[in-house]
Formats: C-alpha cells, sequence, structure tokens
C-alpha cells in the first residue's frame, strides 16, 4: 500500500519533532488589541501573530462538528484533490468522513474547498463565521465579485493532513481561522533562500 509505505500512522517520533521551544510567534488576545494596534504592530511590518478569542462566538464553535456538519452537508461534495490533468476531484461529505475516520494514510487527503460560499447547499457555511474586525478592509471588495479570484476556504481534515511548502494565492496575506483541533503550521521569512526549503529530489512532497 504505497499510501501508507512509510508507517506515519504509528510513529510517535513524528510529532515530537516539534517542541513549544519552536514556536516563537506572538500572542494577542483579540477584546485587548485594537485594530490600529495590530496595524502598526503587526500588519504594517508584515509580521505574523496568532490571535487568541476571534472566533469564540462563532456558531462554528458548535456547527462543526462531524455529527453536525454531516447532519447538514453529508450529500454535498467537497474538494479534496486534483487528478492528473488538474481538474479537482470531489466527494460527498459523508464519504469523506467515512475515509477520514477509517484511514491509515500517510499524508491522508483533505477538504479544501473555495466554492463553499457560491453553491447553494453549502452556503450555510457562510453564517457560521465573520471576518475578525484586522481583516475587513479588503481590497478585493473593490472588485466585481465574479472577477474575484478564489478568497475563502473550509478545510477539513485527519491528522497527518496538511498541505506542502507554498505561497498564498496571489502571494496574499492570509488568515486562518482554527476551529476544532490542531494544527501545525511552520512559517519562513519571505526572503528565506530557496535551497533552504526546496524539498530535496526523491522526497515526497507531501505536508507530512
Amino acid at each position: 500500500d504505497q499510501w501508507g509505505k512509510h508507517g506515519y500512522v504509528g510513529d510517535a517520533r513524528l510529532w515530537s519533532r516539534a517542541t513549544a521551544e519552536n514556536d516563537t510567534l506572538p500572542r494577542i488576545n483579540y477584546d485587548e488589541v485594537s485594530e490600529a494596534e495590530f496595524i502598526e504592530r503587526f500588519e504594517r511590518p508584515n509580521l505574523p501573530v496568532i490571535i487568541k478569542g476571534a472566533q469564540k462566538d462563532w456558531p462554528a464553535t458548535t456547527n462543526w462538528t462531524f455529527r453536525a456538519l454531516n447532519q447538514r452537508f453529508s450529500e454535498e461534495k467537497f474538494k479534496c484533490g486534483e487528478d492528473d490533468d488538474g481538474y479537482p476531484v470531489k466527494l460527498k461529505l459523508k464519504y469523506f468522513l467515512f475515509y477520514m475516520h477509517d484511514q491509515e494514510d500517510d499524508s491522508p487527503l483533505y477538504l479544501f474547498d473555495s466554492t463553499f460560499g457560491d453553491r447553494d447547499g453549502k452556503k450555510g457555511l457562510l453564517h457560521d463565521f465573520e471576518v475578525p474586525k484586522y481583516f475587513r478592509d479588503d481590497l478585493f471588495n473593490y472588485a466585481p465579485y465574479r472577477r474575484r479570484p478564489p478568497h475563502r476556504w473550509f478545510v477539513l481534515g485527519p491528522a497527518r493532513s496538511g498541505t506542502n511548502m507554498h505561497i498564498d494565492p496571489l502571494g496574499t496575506s492570509a488568515w486562518n481561522a482554527l476551529v476544532v483541533g490542531r494544527k501545525r503550521w511552520a512559517l519562513f521569512p519571505p526572503d528565506t533562500p530557496k535551497e533552504l526549503i526546496k524539498v530535496r529530489k526523491g522526497i515526497d512532497k507531501e505536508g507530512i
């Protein structure tokens, strides 16, 4: 089975390599830092930050459990990858949840869907969150919506799932909200030499 050839599902060493000592990102509390302070401390100097409490009042905190999502969207299709020709591969949510809880892949599939806000069956997800105050001034709002590039994603995946090294679409500055579970980011400064982060030949380009 090529999908599990490394046996990562049972390798505790995989998770012990990253420790709190490697985590140097500053934290701020959403209710304590104003938009003006955020701009001066983080947006203007282009620095990453973890924001605590931004989504505490979101309906998503209760609506995005596996059971609740399956009850609302079990028959809806979400993108979980691309085929060899670059076309999207989609699965009904009920089938993906079955796969998610019954797989032992080294680097499992995960949902990464940018169309949920444009499809009638999935638009309910839009009511489960709101854009944090720091990011509401969005230049894309001044463009006709039909010409706007993908700008929001619904992401869902099991342990070990994730993306490989990348720059966000169009070089934008993204915000991510973790609603359920855990997620590990590895961030590199924009001036990091390519040779330090380029995946060596012969190594799988998987998120794990």
